[in-house]
C-alpha cells in the first residue's frame, strides 16, 4: 500500500479533510543557515502587514516563528529572498504546491466515496467490474469501498463523536484556570 492510499484511508476513517500543507519559518531559516536572523525576518514580514491568519500566521508556541502556506511564501517572497537561497525557496514552494494538489485530490476522493450510496459501495467492495478495470485497480477500489462502509457503521460514528467529546472535555479541563482568571479580571473591572 502506498502513502497516498494510506492518506485516503485515514481521511475515510476520520471523516476529516487533510489540511493545507504549511512550512514554518524557523526550520526554513535553519535549513538555509540563517536561523540567527529569525527575529529580523519575522519582524519585517509583520511590519509589511503580510500576516493574514490564513496564508501567513503566527506560531503560538514560538513568538518569532511564522507559518506559511504556498501562497504565503509567494506573498512574502521578496523578504524571504533576503534570507534564503532563491533556488531552494522555489523548490520548497514547488513541494508545497504539489503536496497541496495531492491533498486536494485525496480530499475529493474521500468526499466522493462519502456521497456514494451503500449499494454502490457494496458492489465496489464485491469487485463487480463493469468497466473491465485491472485486478490491481479493482483491489484498491474494493479496499476504499470497504473502508467507507466501515466508517459508516453506527459504532464508528458513535466512537468519533465520543472521541470529540473527550477532546473537548480535555481542552476544558486543561484551560479552566484561564477561564477563572478571565472571570476574576472581569469581576475586578466591573467593581471599578
Amino acid at each position: 500500500m502506498n502513502s497516498v492510499d494510506e492518506l485516503l484511508l485515514k481521511c475515510i476513517k476520520s471523516r476529516e479533510e487533510l489540511a493545507e500543507p504549511k512550512l514554518r519559518l524557523r526550520p526554513l531559516l535553519k535549513l538555509m543557515g540563517m536561523e540567527g536572523y529569525i527575529k529580523l525576518c519575522s519582524r519585517r514580514i509583520v511590519e509589511a502587514e503580510l500576516v493574514d491568519g490564513e496564508n501567513i500566521d503566527f506560531n503560538m508556541c514560538d513568538s518569532y516563528d511564522l507559518i506559511f502556506t504556498a501562497d504565503g511564501i509567494i506573498l512574502a517572497s521578496d523578504i524571504l529572498k533576503g534570507y534564503c537561497d532563491e533556488k531552494r525557496l522555489k523548490e520548497m514552494l514547488c513541494v508545497l504546491k504539489q503536496t497541496r494538489k495531492l491533498y486536494d485530490s485525496v480530499n475529493y476522493q474521500a468526499l466522493l466515496l462519502q456521497t456514494l450510496e451503500t449499494k454502490e459501495l457494496k458492489d465496489m467492495r464485491n469487485k463487480k467490474n463493469p468497466d473491465n478495470l485491472s485486478d490491481d485497480v479493482m483491489n484498491r477500489i474494493s479496499k476504499f469501498a470497504a473502508a467507507e462502509l466501515r466508517a459508516r457503521r453506527i459504532y464508528n460514528v458513535a466512537l468519533r463523536k465520543i472521541s470529540y467529546i473527550v477532546y473537548l472535555l480535555n481542552i476544558y479541563m486543561r484551560y479552566r484556570w484561564l477561564r477563572r482568571f478571565i472571570r476574576q479580571v472581569q469581576d475586578i473591572d466591573s467593581a471599578n
